[in-house]
């Protein structure tokens, strides 16, 4: 189980982050965005079922469980996605990368979204920071579930 708690000024800086993890792993648990009032917690616990080799498992869920609340986050200020990670990421050769693939698939940098949008979300790319092929794939799924019909999946397996 992951709960992820987070907020950010009217201006898009992030302000809070509180990210606990209950034994899906640490790996991917760390965010690269710079959070004035940071509380990362894993907690291990034993589990009924058998657990199995699958490499990635804290990776994909941490990954998506991050990048799920950084969309939404974006997305109630009306800010772009990819702006709105830009703005928020400590570290810089993250930050070119995620400019240099926004560039590459022709993503409007710094395009916030318009008020006459009839409603429509600003949902970015929100696996683009460092994951494997594999963990993009719940999180590029969940956003465009999301941008088709507005409706937000915020747990895995992705159900409608």
């Amino acid at each position: 189980m992951i709960d992820v708690a987070a907020g950010a000024d009217a201006d898009g800086e992030l302000l809070g982050w509180s990210f606990t993890n209950i034994n899906a792993g640490t790996a991917g648990i760390a965010t690269p965005h710079r959070v004035a009032d940071l509380r990362i917690e894993y907690t291990p616990a034993d589990s009924p079922l058998l657990q199995g080799s699958y490499r990635g498992l804290a990776a994909t869920a941490n990954n998506f469980a991050r990048e799920s609340i950084i969309d939404e986050l974006a997305w109630r200020l009306g800010l772009d996605p990819v702006t709105f990670r830009l703005r928020n990421l400590a570290d810089d050769r993250l930050a070119a990368v995620l400019r240099a693939v926004a560039e590459h698939i022709g993503w409007p940098p710094g395009n916030d979204r318009d008020e006459d949008d009839a409603g429509a979300p600003a949902v970015g790319p929100s696996a683009g920071a460092g994951e494997t092929p594999m963990i993009a794939v719940a999180p590029a799924v969940a956003s465009a579930i999301f941008a088709a019909t507005g409706r937000r999946l915020c747990s895995l397996p992705l159900t409608l």
